[in-house]
């Protein structure tokens, strides 16, 4: 961590920004292993030199959404609800063989839809493969080795969007070199550490009572 030279921002490592990630993500009641997957989305975000610790502060202070209803082309949220992209971005990984099938798949009210490039990324990397995810003003092609943003009107967006991700089989950009850290306010690391802090808390018989993920649909 480094002052940086503009006033209110700190200079973050990836490392750090992925730590404090996980146990803001655990500390609003995601499992330990979900958690770990929204810090290592921060990173991949920041890496790429995307907004990463402010679109998942902002996903995890908002109403968070539910898994994904698994089909062949498109994937909804129960009952018509909105998409969680940690839960999306863990089940795409799971059920990643569906893109090898459809070669284009459709991702039905995805809030904060730059949160699963990520997951996206992981997809691509084990079935070394080139993969593009869009939505409404934004695209982001990812390689088994980076993202690469090619539309960025939109790819900050926290509204809940169709994403469709799909096998690109045309020539991607150059690799650009990737980012080791990202200048964060001093406004949102005090909002995520909040968060993380709520995993240190001493247990009491009440919350013990109520320990688990909530409303948090982790199937």
């Amino acid at each position: 961590m480094t002052q940086s030279a503009k006033h209110g921002e700190v200079m973050f490592s990836r490392s750090e920004i992925e730590a404090v990630a996980a146990k803001a993500a655990r500390g609003v009641g995601f499992d330990w292993g979900l958690a770990e997957e929204a810090g290592m989305a921060a990173r991949r975000l920041v890496e790429a030199g995307l907004p990463g610790p402010e679109l998942l502060l902002a996903y995890l202070e908002g109403a968070r959404g539910s898994a994904p209803e698994i089909a062949i082309n498109h994937w909804r949220a129960p009952l018509g609800g909105i998409l969680c992209p940690l839960l999306t971005g863990a089940a795409l990984c799971d059920h990643a063989a569906i893109l090898a099938e459809a070669h284009d798949l459709r991702l039905h009210c995805l809030s904060h839809p730059a949160l699963i490039v990520p997951f996206v990324a992981q997809v691509a990397a084990r079935q070394k493969r080139v993969l593009r995810v869009t939505w409404t003003g934004a695209g982001v092609i990812t390689t088994p080795g980076a993202l690469h943003p090619v539309l960025v009107d939109a790819l900050a967006t926290t509204e809940a969007v169709e994403v469709t991700i799909s096998i690109l089989t045309t020539a991607v950009p150059a690799t650009k070199p990737l980012q080791t850290g990202r200048r964060v306010s001093q406004d949102v690391w005090r909002r995520l550490d909040a968060l993380a802090i709520a995993t240190t808390v001493p247990a009491t018989g009440s919350s013990r009572a109520g320990a688990g993920a909530g409303n948090l649909d982790n199937d």
